[in-house]
């Protein structure tokens, strides 16, 4: 399965009606918080043992019975995601009935748990879309950033996806750990002949530990300006370098390579999250984004429907820092309210990291395209 052109512009289209509509048109059902990895960053990994100690996980019916509710109020787009989602038992199961109410489903995976029998069951019932986190180009990488040395077979299986047909997207989540491994992964993702998301940006997981407010094992603000510009000219022809240089001067709005969660310094939300979209974790609460603790709201208790009103409710009542607004940057920065909270603790308090990220990778960009080191 090949990606048009025009799915983004699609996908935008039909939120905007859906934002001003209060349509909840995608959902992302955190299936489980278990995973096989142990991914230093991440910001939901338990242990089987933990997660049982926080409560248990949302059975296949009761994931069903919400997907159909969510379906009559207008939910097209739908995202499985973990932890790691296969680890499920149920998966298989899931992902069927989840296709018959004509939902577009599309599965976040880190890839290394499919084998024969998956691909048996995937080529007879693919999702939308595979999103599969490459995190190195070596074994060793992945030993470093996720405790397995699994790269030989994550991309033996996208390989062996891609010739089932099934659509596969690579994200990449740039580390410490992993960053020295940049040229080579972009090698493999043209390779492979799969479109690429790469983030220097890592969320502090709180939600994995509220205490961890405004840290992870992460780089510096500066380190991930720093590889964001050396992404952008690994990507991009100096000419479109050159043109970046030239909206990051003028601080206009850089055209994004997925959905950007950007928000109006000092006003509310913006972003598609609690206006368009929901996140349901694996306990079955609802919120507006995947890295908020709050709001929160039960779906087993309130029901989907008032779950989703109770959640668009709360996410207009969000502002944005107001120390923002006179920015130069502001466009370009996409500090959004899950960035906020999860950097101070506070949505309406500029996140220094960001702030301090976006004017490095901003100045980092112009000295480059300058200096003719495009």
């Amino acid at each position: 399965m090949e990606f048009s052109s025009t799915e983004p512009r699609l996908s935008s289209y039909l939120h905007a009606r859906a934002c001003r509509s209060g349509t909840p048109l995608a959902g992302n059902f955190e299936l489980t918080a278990r995973c096989n990895f142990n991914c230093k960053m991440c910001y939901v990994h338990l242990t089987a043992e933990e997660q049982q100690r926080r409560g248990r996980e949302l059975t296949a019916d009761e994931w069903l019975a919400i997907a159909q509710e969510a379906r009559s109020r207008g939910m097209l787009f739908l995202l499985l995601t973990g932890g790691e989602p296969l680890v499920r038992k149920d998966f298989r199961y899931l992902l069927t009935e989840l296709k018959k109410m004509g939902l577009l489903v599309s599965v976040n995976s880190n890839g290394s748990l499919i084998d024969r029998d998956w691909l048996d069951f995937f080529r007879h019932e693919p999702p939308f879309r595979f999103n599969i986190t490459l995190y190195g180009a070596s074994d060793a990488a992945y030993e470093r950033l996720c405790g397995r040395p699994m790269f030989a077979r994550v991309t033996e299986n996208i390989r062996a996806l891609r010739e089932l047909d099934v659509g596969v997207k690579l994200n990449v989540s740039m580390t410490p750990y992993n960053v020295a491994d940049m040229a080579e992964i972009y090698r493999i993702a043209q390779e492979l002949g799969t479109p690429m998301q790469l983030a220097t940006y890592m969320f502090p997981p709180i939600r994995r530990d509220e205490a961890l407010v405004g840290s992870n094992d992460r780089f510096t603000a500066c380190q991930a300006a720093e590889y964001s510009v050396q992404w952008d000219r690994l990507r991009l022809t100096p000419e479109q370098f050159r043109q970046r240089a030239q909206a990051m001067k003028q601080g206009l709005a850089l055209p994004s390579e997925d959905d950007v969660c950007d928000g109006t310094p000092g006003e509310g939300v913006a972003c598609r999250a609690g206006r368009s979209a929901f996140w349901i974790n694996w306990q079955g609460g609802m919120t507006p984004c995947g890295m908020m603790t709050q709001p929160l709201f039960s779906v087993p208790e309130l029901g989907f429907a008032q779950a989703w009103e109770r959640t668009r409710a709360a996410t207009e009542r969000i502002r944005l820092p107001g120390a923002c607004a006179g920015c130069r940057l502001k466009e370009i920065c996409h500090a959004c309210a899950a960035m906020c909270v999860t950097e101070t603790g506070h949505f309406n308090t500029k996140p220094e990291y960001v702030c301090e990220m976006t004017h490095e990778t901003v100045r980092r960009t112009i000295e480059e395209a300058e200096n003719g080191n495009s």
